[in-house]
């Protein structure tokens, strides 16, 4: 099991190390800036605790992890806290909405 983790975070590592990788990061932080932009600002305000985290997901009540979703992203720290599931569904029932 150690093995695999430590193949695993190996593999990982050298794909980030790559020169296509940083390319397609440079390209979407170039295409997408004001996303980007907003998603730097929530995981910021979240490490300097001025945004809260919680531990449940908003849309189905779960303890789960969850991840940031913007409704729009000119309004950075508006965000509502979804699990995988329910932000995949969501954006499958919505599309990009204010966030394209």
């Amino acid at each position: 099991m150690r093995k695999e983790r430590i193949a695993m975070k190996n593999y990982y590592l050298n794909i980030r190390s790559s020169d296509e990788y940083k390319h397609k990061i440079a390209l979407y932080k170039r295409e997408n800036y004001h996303k980007y932009k907003e998603k730097v600002s929530a995981r910021n305000a979240t490490r300097r605790l001025r945004l809260n985290k919680p531990d449940r997901c908003s849309a189905c009540n779960e303890i789960k992890k969850v991840e940031a979703h913007h409704d729009d992203y000119s309004k950075p720290l508006d965000i509502r806290w979804l699990c995988v599931e329910c932000h995949n569904e969501w954006h499958i029932k919505n599309g990009s909405g204010l966030n394209g």
